[in-house]
């Protein structure tokens, strides 16, 4: 009984060792910025409202594919394409450096909607980005 005991508090642990691993690296800090370095860590920022008030820096380019927004895609989103950082109810307030890197081929179709970009919604946010 020992052993299985043992067992699950490992995999429970290291369970949770992988969820806090959200993005490339940093903290979130001004001085350790969370780490933007590919589409991934950009889809988790994109979906996590409540990381909206941190510090972000992108340490790589960035580049879609038409894949990405097809059906079964990363970001198909039931044809919607990718979701801004920030809309109507919910402001962008961190900051986002792009640090000279570009985000290629991005495809957001959201005509029915209000505040659609990359940064839907940014209110007192820093984004030195290029696109």
């Amino acid at each position: 009984m020992y052993k299985k005991t043992h067992s699950i508090i490992v995999l429970t642990l290291a369970s949770l060792v992988a969820q806090a691993q959200t993005y490339s690296g940093g903290a979130g800090t001004v001085a350790n910025p969370y780490l933007i370095a590919n589409k991934t860590d950009l889809k988790y920022l994109s979906e996590h409202a409540n990381q909206w008030t941190y510090h972000y820096k992108q340490t790589a380019n960035i580049n879609f594919t038409t894949t990405d927004f097809a059906t079964g895609g990363a970001f198909y989103n039931t044809g919607l394409g990718f979701r801004p950082i920030g809309k109507y109810d919910t402001l962008f307030r961190g900051t986002y450096n792009g640090n000279h890197f570009v985000i290629n081929s991005l495809i957001i179709n959201r005509p029915n909607a209000d505040y659609v970009a990359l940064f839907g919604n940014a209110n007192y946010a820093t984004l030195p980005i290029r696109l």
